[in-house]
């Protein structure tokens, strides 16, 4: 009995005739992709380069999509050539991974103009706060215009869309819009504290003295040296002028009284008593009847009071100053650039950098992945002069297929490296994703290329690098390169 094999879709049967090996859709040209391809087991998916997003056919590509990188960009279509004379929408969203950062967008000055006029009815690119439908406009272009005010998010989302229509004629001026953006993290100041003051506790004019109307119990001191005895009284003491002050009868050692304003009066004392000014308050022991003091108009005085005394916090007001531009005293701490806002103020930085933690000093950061149909790269601070020191750019370029070619054409209007033979300083193109395989020869000083450079690997690689100099020319500005996929 022949017994034959037969492999699921997505795979064919090996020579062996009893192994299924998949098929490369995607190197076989055997995929309807508008843009890139990607193989997977036994089938594929399509795919698009940064900025641009699959549709719901699965196969063609628009602009647009969602970005989560600290920064990043993206652009209209061919830019910064013409953008398609056709009705289309491209919708960024950026959302960020820190939840406390905020977006800073901005647009590349070097290639900016989009079709019509304010209001913008037709062609226009628009700043949203935030991703959702109901995300409030922080602005809307077009033509030439530039934002009156940064463009920064209250969250770390934010949303871009840009509208471009059909129309019978198009300037050429109208190459669309590249946007940047960058992470900012808002720089506080310490909000103002309350201070509750309080008031030290007083023992002077308490609010409840302690008294002894009524009492019982005669008062009595501790640690009296000396405290008055009465001995063979045979009346009891009374007291005249005073509701009930102690008298004491025949005592060896009379009473005394402090700060008394009626001084105890003695009758058939055989020793008449004497009033001391002591520190020590009487202490009557063994009486046969205690004095009490009854309504007396001057009660006893206390330092250790029963009651002790309460502290009555006050709050302060402390009135806030009125809000002021941060950014005017020593550039808010930046680098680079400050933005203001009416409640704190934002650092951020020039394209070709990148915010440190610190939040306020830009390290050089150029180079990354590039994957769109077209695009621009170029060194920080171009085309003023690049940093003063040892840096390295690496631009990578992936094709999204294999059978186009890239294109680079070299900005000539504004292009300045320092040195000569030998090349300090130097731009290079390379075959394939690494520095092996140059192609052509470093470039430098004043002599940009004068023909477009052409690469056909799947993958292009650029390298600029610059090196410390103090006497660096004012027209060393660096290079801008332009790429296009055809």
């Amino acid at each position: 009995m022949e017994v034959s094999c037969h492999c699921r879709e997505g795979f064919r049967l090996d020579s062996d005739q009893t192994t299924c090996t998949d098929i490369d859709e995607c190197s076989e040209r055997r995929h309807n992709c508008q843009s890139g391809c990607s193989n997977t087991d036994g089938s594929f998916v399509c795919t698009c380069p940064d900025g641009y997003m699959l549709t719901s056919d699965g196969r063609t590509c628009k602009c647009g999509g969602v970005f989560t990188d600290a920064s990043g960009s993206f652009s209209t279509p061919n830019w910064p050539v013409r953008y398609p004379n056709e009705n289309f929408e491209c919708e960024w969203m950026v959302s960020l991974l820190n939840p406390e950062a905020t977006i800073l967008f901005t647009i590349d000055d070097t290639a900016y103009g989009i079709n019509g006029r304010s209001p913008c009815p037709t062609d226009h690119v628009q700043f949203f706060d935030g991703m959702g439908n109901d995300a409030a406009s922080m602005g809307k272009l077009c033509k030439f215009d530039r934002p009156s005010d940064p463009l920064v998010t209250s969250t770390s989302e934010g949303k871009v869309i840009f509208r471009g229509s059909r129309q019978s004629t198009r300037p050429v001026s109208r190459v669309g819009v590249m946007v940047h953006y960058t992470t900012v993290m808002p720089i506080t100041a310490p909000p103002p504290t309350t201070t509750a003051t309080t008031n030290p506790p007083t023992t002077t004019g308490s609010t409840n003295p302690p008294t002894t109307t009524g009492s019982t119990n005669p008062p009595t001191t501790t640690g009296s040296t000396n405290p008055p005895t009465t001995t063979g009284s045979t009346n009891p003491p009374t007291t005249t002028g005073s509701t009930n002050p102690p008298t004491t009868t025949g005592s060896t050692n009379p009473p005394t009284t402090t700060g008394s304003t009626n001084p105890p009066t003695t009758t058939g004392s055989t020793n008449p008593p004497t009033t001391t000014a002591t520190t020590n308050p009487p202490t009557t022991t063994g009486s046969t009847n205690p004095p009490t003091t009854t309504g007396s108009t001057n009660p006893p005085t206390t330092t250790a009071t029963t009651n002790p005394p309460t502290t009555n916090p006050t709050t302060e007001a402390i009135t806030t100053p009125p809000p002021v531009n941060e950014c005017l005293k020593k550039n808010g701490g930046c680098q680079h650039e400050c933005i203001d806002t009416p409640t704190s103020h934002y650092c951020s930085c020039r394209p070709g950098y990148s915010l440190d933690s610190d939040h306020r000093t830009c390290n050089i950061d150029c180079g990354g992945e590039l994957t769109g149909p077209s695009g621009s790269f170029q060194t920080p601070d171009w085309p003023e002069r690049y940093p003063q020191a040892n840096f390295r750019c690496v631009w990578r370029i992936t094709r999204p297929d294999s059978s186009r070619l890239i294109r680079f054409t070299v900005d000539s209007n504004h292009f300045g490296i320092n040195g000569r033979n030998p090349c300090t300083d130097y731009l290079q193109f390379f075959r394939g994703s690494s520095q092996s395989n140059p192609v052509g020869d470093k470039l430098c000083f004043l002599r940009p290329p004068t023909d477009p450079i052409e690469i056909t690997s799947t993958e292009a690689t650029i390298e600029f690098t610059g090196s410390y100099n103090k006497n660096r020319p004012a027209s060393r500005v660096g290079i801008k390169v332009y790429y296009e996929i055809v």
